[in-house]
């Protein structure tokens, strides 16, 4: 199965509840989240620009290697 999530919005003052301070993790964190209610077992992570520190952060926190990361 195939998700695409986009951050294209973030950081804009008409969404208050979208911010740019954010720390990572907690985009990694809300991922890992997804992931984990939606039952997907694997992942394969590509991110672009701020995307691939939020991959990165997301196989920091879940290792296994069942989580891949790619940065474009």
């Amino acid at each position: 199965m195939l998700w695409l999530l986009t951050s294209a919005d973030m950081g804009k003052p008409s969404d208050p509840a979208i911010s740019s301070n954010t720390p990572n993790y907690i985009w990694a964190g809300d991922i890992i989240g997804l992931l984990d209610a939606l039952g997907e077992q694997q992942a394969i992570v590509v991110g672009h620009d701020w995307g691939a520190i939020i991959a990165w952060d997301l196989a920091l926190l879940r290792p296994e290697p069942t989580f891949l990361a790619v940065e474009s």
